[in-house]
């Protein structure tokens, strides 16, 4: 987690900004056992603020991600699996991040998200193919202050 934290925060601009500036970042990563996520962040300067005696900016963050199918491998014959398993699925978040930009220190982020997970796909049981599918609708937040003064 720490790892997505920083990699986060280092993809912040190192031009000036001034509130209401926003930045996208795509996101595209191979999940192995699931298939491949494509997303997109929005990031938008909301405020500046001091907190614990640090200049800080206020950035609000929206995401959105989907999912791709996969196609079988050692794991899926293993199960018997014999097509490709077709995700379905959208995942929404909104959060919060305070970075002391000075610093160069993420002081705490907020975020919570929203995800709606459909796969399907076919198995082998005995002789017979049968096709499966499975649901998943889950909400996360994770909350995270990094340093303490």
């Amino acid at each position: 987690m720490i790892n997505s934290i920083e990699e986060n925060y280092q993809r912040l601009p190192v031009e000036e900004m001034k509130i209401g500036d926003a930045w996208i970042r795509e996101i595209n990563h191979n999940i192995p056992f699931l298939g491949t996520t494509h997303g997109r962040c929005t990031y938008t300067i909301e405020e500046w603020t001091q907190i614990k005696g640090l200049e800080c900016v206020k950035i609000a963050i929206e995401t959105t991600m989907t999912l791709t199918e996969k196609e079988p491998d050692i794991l899926s014959q293993q199960l018997l699996i014999t097509s490709p398993i077709n995700f379905n699925g959208q995942v929404c978040g909104k959060g919060k991040m305070i970075f002391a930009y000075q610093e160069g220190k993420l002081i705490n982020t907020n975020l919570k998200m929203d995800a709606l997970l459909q796969a399907n796909y076919k198995t082998k049981i005995g002789e017979e193919e049968k096709t499966m599918g499975v649901n998943m609708n889950f909400r996360t937040q994770t909350s995270i202050e990094l340093i303490n003064n």
